[in-house]
């Protein structure tokens, strides 16, 4: 993984949202909008920075759902992306994007072993695992924390945040950073870099 430019310091999203707010805001909500916005929100884990992504596309912007259900597979099919709901509910669908080989890679080490001790299946394959992640997050309203395994986080910032360590580093990326400050603010980086680049070849 190469430097980062500059600081090093992970650029603030809002500043990078309203870089790129004219994308977000186009009406209505195209095969072309869908795809910046699938590029923009699960960016790092097209370029293999994560395992997967947390997406919602919330109820209000009905074009964006239409265009999910139109060309949503489609699209993260093309980015190398599978794709899972996890819910449906009154503040829009939630879906899990993720690289199957990266998540695989994730539940065969230290974090895998992890989920077995909170009873996930996964000697039985990243499809009963994401199955019993999808059950979780449907039987109460609460997002399970050990979802951050999924998404790839390190495995010691998602522990010490299940439970409920309260100094967390105030760096602000993707997660609560309580492990090796400086490695997670590259990462966070990485993953802004990400974002304006997809995008902009995306609207080359």
């Amino acid at each position: 993984m190469r430097d980062a430019a500059g600081s090093g310091k992970a650029l603030p999203e809002t500043t990078l949202l309203l870089e790129y707010r004219h994308v977000f805001s186009r009406k209505p909500a195209d095969k072309k909008q869908l795809e910046l916005f699938i590029r923009w929100t699960a960016a790092a884990s097209i370029t293999d920075i994560k395992a997967s992504s947390m997406v919602r596309i919330a109820k209000d912007h009905k074009r964006l759902n239409v265009a999910w259900e139109k060309w949503g597979m489609e699209l993260c099919g093309g980015l190398g992306l599978s794709a899972l709901p996890l819910r449906d509910s009154s503040k829009g669908i939630l879906l899990l994007l993720y690289k199957p080989r990266l998540l695989r890679k994730v539940l065969t080490g230290p974090a895998g072993r992890y989920l077995c001790s909170l009873l996930y299946p996964v000697d039985s394959g990243i499809t009963a695992c994401l199955e019993e992640l999808n059950r979780r997050f449907n039987i109460s309203g609460n997002i399970p924390h050990e979802v951050g395994i999924f998404l790839g986080y390190p495995l010691e910032d998602v522990i010490d945040f299940i439970r409920g360590n309260k100094k967390a580093h105030p760096c602000k990326g993707c997660w609560k950073v309580y492990h090796r400050p400086e490695r997670a603010s590259r990462i966070f980086n990485y993953i802004n870099e990400a974002r304006i680049r997809l995008v902009q070849e995306a609207m080359i």
